[in-house]
């Protein structure tokens, strides 16, 4: 029998403990009004960050820090394809999108 919460035993473990129609109770540990992990928590803990932690911080810094559209970039390839000085290497697009296909490294 599995014991739960009503503290006394099957009539039949009874009967093994005493009489027949005996109910034995059963004995329970006694819970403290403060855990252990109650105890734990109120005192101070001390964490340490890591370095990669740190510098992944500082790199989130800079990224909010830079422009979501970089003017300058634009405002050159805008003077750059008006000017007809623009040109698009298909053979280097080809090849990067089968790279990026094909998972190989450095890609993506």
């Amino acid at each position: 029998m599995r014991v739960t919460g009503n503290e006394t035993a099957s009539p039949k473990q009874a009967g093994r403990a005493g009489h027949a129609g005996e109910m034995k109770k059963v004995d329970r540990p006694e819970k403290s009004s403060t855990s252990e992990v109650d105890k734990k928590s109120n005192s101070s803990v001390n964490a340490e960050i890591s370095s990669k932690s740190k510098e992944m911080g500082r790199a989130k810094a800079i990224a909010s820090e830079t422009p979501d559209i970089r003017e300058d970039k634009v405002a050159n390839l805008k003077s750059r394809i008006e000017s007809g000085n623009y040109r698009v290497d298909s053979d280097a697009i080809a090849d990067r999108l089968v790279d990026e296909h094909f998972g190989f490294p450095g890609v993506g």
